[in-house]
């Protein structure tokens, strides 16, 4: 489906929200908007999210289930927390999307493997992969948080620790 306009979207906390397609080849678009998820349970499992000028404001739970697409030249914050969960599918962002992940913010690829494709981005919350999670790309991923948690795999090109306090790497992972 399509939303486009000019207005702001609230998804409340307690609401539930599932972005979803049928058509494969047709992603779901978001144009010249700004939603804003406060709501625990806000999921995206459609083929693809397309992102034109549109802004998505994350300070709730945004799941990333199934084989999914991030395309346009949106942006994502997230205060809340992203999760890539719920099967071993793979998630990817296009190179024109921004993503910044703010201190609050945490970015947690359970399962399956979530591919940040040379985006612009921010990373200043935790991140967490687990046992059966992939972070990958070919972004720099400048790491200004805490801490990493690692018990999947992290393979990106070039992953940066640049916080101004102490910093961990933990975990059992490659």
């Amino acid at each position: 489906g399509v939303m486009d306009g000019t207005f702001i979207t609230n998804i409340l906390a307690g609401a539930s929200v599932s972005v979803t397609d049928s058509i494969s080849s047709n992603p779901s678009q978001l144009w010249n908007l700004t939603i804003n998820n406060f709501s625990d349970d806000f999921v995206i499992s459609s083929a693809g999210l397309m992102l034109n000028d549109a802004i998505l404001n994350n300070s709730g739970i945004l799941s990333l289930i199934g084989d999914i697409s991030i395309t346009g030249n949106g942006t994502i914050n997230n205060t809340g927390t992203l999760f890539k969960g719920g099967s071993t599918n793979y998630v990817s962002f296009d190179s024109a999307i921004t993503f910044n992940n703010a201190t609050t913010g945490s970015l947690d690829v359970s399962i399956g493997e979530l591919n940040f494709n040379s985006i612009s981005s921010s990373f200043e919350g935790n991140i967490n992969v687990g046992p059966g999670g992939t972070l990958s790309g070919t972004s720099i991923i400048s790491f200004a948080g805490a801490t990493v948690t690692n018990n999947g795999v992290i393979n990106v090109t070039d992953f940066r620790f640049e916080g101004s306090t102490l910093q961990s790497l933990n975990g059992s992972g490659t």
